[in-house]
């Protein structure tokens, strides 16, 4: 299950204000396996792509934004994802919720990319709660078909009740020991965050947010409350239809959370979109009676975990089926949730996360980068001191979001932080340059980039980003969203929806606009910029 742009301070356990918005997730968490070094991808589409093919960003080309209603873009057809894997083991998969992985050609969509079913919405932008309106584009499907009598249910509503359905059904034609994987992708809690006015004006969810005084966050918290009752919704079907005893419950959310939204990651420095770990640290955990009856309920992993471990964890992990001779970004983790093989900091299963590689330009963020100082770049990785430390590379400050004003606060190492300027929302606008002892500075509070005594790791840091750079990194296949006559045609077939599947010329078409080879040939540098830039 996935939430979207929930902060580390958003989840009930984490939460400093909002400990009383997910009762249910917490009493999951507290009975399951905690994954507290838990890193995602900056924002949705990445995320998603990594979470789906068990790679990060960069080794598919997915490195840079989102997709939106007007991008002719996706995740390459030649890369296979979680439930076409899974089919392959012989369950029956199904999908819920947010796709974001494209959908300018057929072939993109979810049914015909390993989903037996599929009831939801195409990509990010600002959809309704209630009319499914994204951003100007009515966008709420099955399979390939609009679906407008979904319009005026509130969406966590509908895919909890669509959840129960396919469970339901699922239990009815196969039974209940036919393998099943059912992902849960809710828009809650992203913006524009709506509850249903009952909700809002009942005396729960005066309860929920009486600690709450920002407005945004107040909905924020009541969002999460709707989501957190489908999460309990679910879990009861499983147990009704005897499901829950095999079961394994994967929560996670998609990025950071976003302070000017409502969203939180107090104390986390940072928001969504960024590399600071208010971005890509978010809370996940894994629940199921198999980790109860193992003696591994109420337990927290602390070494690190990406997004991109899910398919070998799950795939390989716990449905036993191999993913070939792939070479895959992802780690199987299921020996660390199951039995904590790997959780003792000197055997880690997974020593470095590559944040992202971004050659795209970091000032306008349409065309290529024609310097090398306008390529992003970040990677925690662990060394044999056994310190997490993070290098980020080319990117703006940014703060800590205090939850209960949204106040901008520059925070201070004794645990202080006093209140900064919020038109700027930068802290320290010269530094472009970090690198933080995560292990003993978790807030990212010591920049440690130019101190003598950390160069050496400054270095390693560097050259493992160049050693990604130079064996996995791939063509973007990002595009501008489509202009004139182009957006025409998938504006009316938007609304249509008629020829909205196939409103691109075809897949073939889908080729990359922003080489490695054009990027070398506009800044004048073959390979990896940074070991020549940072020596």
């Amino acid at each position: 299950m996935l939430l979207d742009d929930a902060g580390w301070n958003d989840i009930g356990y984490n939460s400093y204000d909002m400990a009383r918005s997910s009762p249910v997730m917490d009493k999951l968490a507290l009975e399951g396996v905690k994954l507290d070094n838990y890193y995602s991808q900056p924002q949705c589409t990445p995320t998603r792509a990594s979470l789906m093919t068990g790679n990060y960003p960069i080794s598919i080309g997915m490195q840079h934004d989102c997709i939106t209603p007007a991008s002719p873009w996706g995740l390459p057809l030649e890369y296979a994802i979680m439930p076409e894997m899974l089919q392959q083991a012989g369950y029956r998969t199904h999908m819920v919720g947010k796709w974001d992985l494209g959908h300018v050609v057929k072939d993109m969509w979810p049914t015909n990319r390993g989903f037996d079913s599929w009831l939801g919405f195409t990509c990010k932008g600002l959809l309704n709660y209630f009319t499914y309106d994204n951003s100007g584009y009515p966008d709420i499907q099955q399979g390939f078909d609009a679906l407008p009598s979904a319009n005026g249910t509130y969406s966590t509503t509908l895919f909890r009740n669509e959840s129960i359905s396919v469970l339901t059904t699922h239990a009815e034609k196969y039974g209940v020991e036919h393998p099943l994987f059912l992902y849960i992708a809710f828009n809650a809690i992203h913006d524009t965050i709506t509850v249903p006015g009952s909700f809002k004006e009942s005396e729960l969810n005066a309860y929920i947010t009486e600690n709450i005084t920002y407005t945004k966050r107040q909905k924020a918290s009541g969002a999460l409350y709707l989501a957190d009752e489908a999460v309990g919704a679910v879990v009861h079907q499983l147990k009704e239809l005897d499901y829950y005893k095999n079961s394994v419950l994967v929560v996670i959310s998609d990025n950071g959370g976003s302070p000017s939204d409502g969203s939180n990651n107090w104390p986390l420095r940072g928001a969504k979109k960024t590399y600071f770990q208010g971005g890509v640290r978010v809370f996940g955990f894994v629940h199921s009676p198999l980790l109860i009856a193992a003696g591994r309920g109420n337990t927290t992993v602390k070494s690190l975990f990406h997004v991109s471990d899910w398919v070998p964890t799950l795939v390989e992990g716990v449905a036993g089926y191999t993913t070939g001779e792939t070479v895959l970004d992802g780690v199987n983790q299921w020996n660390v949730i199951m039995n904590g093989k790997g959780d003792d900091g000197v055997t880690p299963i997974r020593t470095e996360v590559l944040h992202n590689i971004d050659y795209m330009d970091t000032e306008t963020g349409s065309v290529i980068a024609s310097e090398p100082k306008h390529i992003v770049a970040a990677m925690t990785a662990q060394f044999d001191d056994l310190h997490l430390y993070k290098v980020i590379i080319h990117s703006v400050a940014d703060n800590w979001y205090e939850p209960f004003s949204n106040d901008a606060v520059a925070m201070e190492l004794d645990g202080t932080s006093t209140v900064v300027d919020t038109d700027t929302f930068n802290v320290a606008t010269n530094e472009t340059h970090f690198l933080f002892d995560i292990s003993t500075d978790p807030y990212e509070i010591v920049n440690l980039w130019d101190h003598q005594d950390f160069q050496n790791v400054r270095r390693r840091l560097i050259d493992q980003i160049c050693v990604s750079w130079e064996t996995r990194m791939v063509d973007t296949v990002y595009r501008p969203d489509v202009e004139g006559t182009k957006k025409k045609r998938m504006k009316a077939a938007f609304k249509g929806n008629d020829g909205y599947i196939t409103w691109y010329e075809n897949a073939t078409n889908i080729t990359s606009m922003y080489t490695l080879k054009s990027l070398e040939h506009s800044i004048g540098i073959s390979g990896c910029v940074f070991r020549e830039l940072y020596p």
